[in-house]
Formats: C-alpha cells, structure tokens, sequence
C-alpha cells in the first residue's frame, strides 16, 4: 500500500494566506507608524523593532496556518519556508510603500531626524573634506524613496533569513 505524495509546491490555498497575512502585517506595521506618529514618538529609523516583530509573527502564522489547514498537519520543509519568505516579501513591499508616502506626505521630519542621526555617526569617524563628501553623499539617501526602499531591503533581508528557523521548527513531512 502506498502512500500518494504531497507535492513539495506551494498551492493556490497557500498564496490566500500569502497575501492575507502578508496585508494584515503591512497594515498593521502602517498603523503602529501613524501611532507613534499621533503620540509623539520619534521615528528615526525606516523600520522600527517592533515593526520586525508584527512582520515575524505573520510569517509564523501563515506558515502554520497553511500546514494545519491547508496540508492538514503535514508541511514540507520548502513549503513552510516559501511560505514564510513570500509573506515576508509581500508585506515588505507594502510597507516600504506606505513609508515612501509617510516620508513624503504625511511627516516629511522623517527625513531630516534620519539624515542627522546618520550625520552624528559619520561626524565620530571622520573629518574635514572627507566629512563634507559623505554628508553631500547622504543627502541623497535621505530622500522619501530611499527611506521607502531601505524599508523594503530591511525587511526582505529578514525574510529571507527567518524562515528558515520557521520552516524548521513546523516541518513534518508526511510518512511513505
């Protein structure tokens, strides 16, 4: 007797949790934003800790979400981390698109809390005509699109990484 084989690709179901959970986290990454906005809580970075956090846990659930009902109970190591990596991905570009028009629209402060922070950092290592040129430098990165796509690029890096551990941690492959 033997067993029918699950297939080790990512299914239809799987892009549905995809793309709900990776919504919900961006969304949720979005409001904390405009929260520590409202508060009064400086914005200094393009991505906040806690922002990694919300973007982790909707990783995890939507990994487990697809093997419990999607797979019922049995995921395969590739499927839990695509699974993982793609929500993290679509939640990223989400994000980095609200933090463009953050920067651009609503706190345009943003831009110039981050260009003196890195200023500080730069002013410690160095000095004279090198300090001119690298601050000159920074001045481009500073810019509404960069905040957004360092945003995108801080967030694919950790999930490209983090599902890894998901993946193996949910893994169990189905017995032949």
């Amino acid at each position: 007797m033997s067993l029918k084989r699950r297939s080790k690709k990512i299914t239809r179901r799987a892009f549905r949790y995809i793309f709900r959970n990776g919504l919900w986290a961006a969304i949720l990454m979005s409001v904390l934003i405009l929260l520590f906005h409202l508060i009064g809580i400086q914005i200094n970075r393009p991505v906040h800790p806690v922002a990694y956090f919300i973007m982790l846990t909707f990783m995890f659930i939507t990994s487990y979400q697809y093997k419990m009902k999607g797979l019922r109970g049995w995921i395969s190591f590739n499927q839990a981390y695509l699974s993982g990596l793609l929500t993290g991905l679509f939640s990223a570009v989400l994000f980095g698109l609200f933090m463009w028009a953050f920067v651009s629209r609503i706190d345009p402060s943003v831009s110039n809390k981050y260009y003196l922070l890195r200023e500080d950092a730069i002013k410690l290592h160095l000095s004279g005509d090198r300090l001119a040129e690298e601050l000159e430098a920074w001045k481009i990165y500073v810019k509404p699109v960069f905040i957004g796509l360092r945003a995108i690029l801080e967030l694919a890096l950790v999930s490209l990484f983090i599902p890894l551990l998901f993946s193996i941690v949910l893994k169990k492959e189905k017995p032949e």
